[in-house]
């Protein structure tokens, strides 16, 4: 089975011959899968790919091409994945082309032959010479120079899985993509198949073509930044040019005409770098320890997921040390394993141009991206996040925690057992202050874990946990309307419902902050009362959403307050002055809870929206 992706925005003058030249393979018609991801289309694009049955439309929401890409990927079914754009008809014989090649070689990406549009004059001259440019790139087999175009290019499932997926970049990622295969795979994994031709629609005339490589010019100084490249030399240029005349039988006029044309576009080129970097400054290049090398062994894919609500009251100085940490945590990984960060945020209440700055500060260009979401509500940033990541594994961390030295290694580690699908760390108040030493002692969070030892959890929480995507993906957060936290509860409960083996690793540990302030303090009590009340009642536990149960807790509450201060004074570091604004934090906070509690009862639709952190 082969999967076509092909990503679309405001395509529809094109999309008509595309897809009429898709349908019309000359291939078995239930050996592939046409699937058309729309990116946001304003125009009619939407409209003309229904009209064709064959075609699988997807939508998604994040912008540019290989967002789109990805989503595709995750969606498609075939052992060769075909990468090609909404302006290319595709020659009948694409397809077969692409099975032949990859029937006949150990290839693990195939690069195809591209005609303009106008198939005369200059341009028809300087496509000839990009043809042969791939060709001559592909057997040169110096990773470096290896470059790539997805708008004619197929990859076999195993690849993709294990180097996937694209850098979000708007240019140059799959240069990115193919140079991660280049640098860990024997010599000939890529290779230039001339019979996979298609016809570029968009490219016309020779501007239209000087136009396209002042961009590339442009976007190789972004994905210099993921990659260290080295463009051809003057003697690859020349040498190339002279094979092209070659094989296509040039008189001394049209290779001097040819000539001419490069010489122009190299201008063109150099323009467009130049405009780049007045517009972005000096950009830095990572060192080529950023990069696998061949003996290397890739392992599990990761993606980060981040809220950005918590930091919102917790304060960005938080969120900062929160992102640093996680960055520090990253590196001690990622020359093991590849790994996105996805920070997700409300544009309600987020800032994201403050917020891509930190982000940017911390992660090295191309790792870290910002997912806006129309959404405030903790787990459903959370789900969004996972939605977007292309990770074997989904990783959750909170903007305000502040993980601790291994801990992303201590997460993901058990998951070389392939029995168990999630993995809880332990997540503890950060005893710093005195009111981070009252709810060390009386919160629901633990103290700090001491002990090593791999057990089943009998709880996670939604700061410090990782989950196989696929598992996550059948088996989201289910928020409580009405309710901000305790979904996680119910996750716990489904994975037990489901069979699925979820441990604890101790030491995969993380700190958390008390309350950021009064505000913060008063509503996280009122609303700690209120969710109370509510999952009680999903779970439909009478008792505990009755009025007694509700004096029951009360009571409860008030004998932890009084006696965990004295149980966990060696954990958190107590003196002795100290117990006695600690047991009246607790019973402030708990009285409040218990507000919190009768106030739903009384006008439980108006706390469902009153309230949210």
């Amino acid at each position: 089975m082969i999967s076509v992706i092909v990503p679309v925005w405001n395509a529809a003058r094109f999309l008509p011959q595309v897809l009429d030249a898709l349908e019309a393979q000359d291939f078995p018609p239930n050996e592939y899968e046409i699937l058309l991801v729309d990116n946001g289309s304003s125009d009619e694009s939407v409209t003309v790919i229904n009209r064709y049955k064959k075609v699988r439309l997807l939508h998604e929401a994040r912008r540019g091409a290989y967002a789109a890409r990805n989503r595709a990927a995750v969606e498609a079914t075939g052992d060769i994945l075909a990468f090609t754009d909404a302006d290319r008809v595709l020659d009948k014989g694409w397809l077969r082309s692409i099975l032949d090649g990859f029937s006949t070689s150990d290839a693990d990406v195939l690069l195809g032959r591209s005609r303009p549009a106008d198939d005369s004059g200059l341009v028809a001259l300087l496509a000839d010479y990009e043809n042969e440019k791939a060709a001559y790139v592909c057997q040169l087999g110096t990773s470096r120079q290896q470059y790539a175009y997805t708008g004619n290019m197929a990859v076999r499932r195993r690849a993709w899985e294990r180097y996937g997926p694209f850098v979000e970049l708007q240019r140059g990622a799959d240069t990115v993509f193919v140079r991660r295969i280049v640098d860990c795979e024997p010599h000939g994994c890529v290779r230039y198949c001339e019979r996979m031709a298609d016809r570029h629609l968009e490219l016309c005339t020779s501007l239209d073509y000087f136009r396209k490589v002042s961009l590339y010019g442009s976007s190789i100084l972004t994905y210099s930044r993921v990659i260290p490249v080295l463009p051809l030399t003057v003697d690859d240029q020349i040498r190339i040019l002279l094979r092209c005349a070659h094989h296509n039988h040039y008189s001394l006029w049209r290779t001097l005409w040819l000539g001419t044309g490069l010489l122009i576009g190299w201008v063109s080129y150099k323009s467009g770098a130049w405009r780049r970097r007045l517009e972005a400054g000096p950009l830095p290049v990572l060192p080529d320890s950023s990069l696998p090398t061949r003996d290397a062994q890739p392992s599990t894919h990761l993606s980060i997921v981040v809220e950005w609500e918590n930091a919102v009251l917790a304060g960005d100085e938080r969120g900062r040390g929160a992102l640093r940490r996680l960055a520090h945590e990253v590196r001690t990984l990622e020359k093991h394993r590849r790994i996105e960060v996805i920070v997700v945020y409300y544009p309600g209440d987020v800032d994201p141009v403050p917020l891509e700055r930190l982000v940017s500060d911390a992660f090295p260009q191309g790792m870290a991206r910002l997912l806006a979401y129309d959404s405030g509500d903790y787990y459903e940033l959370k789900n969004a996040g996972a939605k977007a990541a292309t990770g074997d594994i989904v990783v959750f961390s909170d903007s305000d925690t502040h993980v601790e030295e291994g801990w992303l290694r201590q997460l993901v580690d058990p998951f070389s057992d392939l029995r168990i699908a999630a993995v809880a760390g332990s997540s503890y108040i950060e005893p710093s202050t005195l009111l981070g030493k009252a709810f060390g002692a009386f919160w629901f969070f633990p103290s700090r874990a001491k002990n090593a030892r791999l057990e089943p959890a009998k709880e996670i929480f939604a700061n410090n946990f990782a989950v196989r995507r696929d598992i996550f993906a059948k088996l989201p957060f289910q928020p409580l309307p009405g309710t901000n936290r305790g979904a996680c509860v119910r996750w716990r409960e489904r994975m037990s419902e489901a069979n699925l083996a979820v441990v604890q690793n101790p030491l995969a540990r993380t700190a958390h902050p008390p309350p950021n302030g009064g505000t913060h303090f008063f509503v996280r009590a009122l609303t700690h009362g209120r969710d109370a009340i509510f999952l009680a009642r999903d779970q439909g536990r009478t008792l505990e959403s009755s009025a007694f149960g509700t004096l029951l807790r009360l009571m409860l509450n008030f004998a932890r307050t009084t006696i965990n201060p004295w149980t966990r004074r060696a954990d958190l570091g107590l003196r002795p002055w100290e117990i006695t604004p600690i047991l009246l934090i607790g019973y402030v906070y708990y009285g409040t809870y218990f507000a919190g509690e009768v106030l739903t009862f009384l006008r439980p639709e108006w706390m469902s929206r009153r309230f949210r952190v």
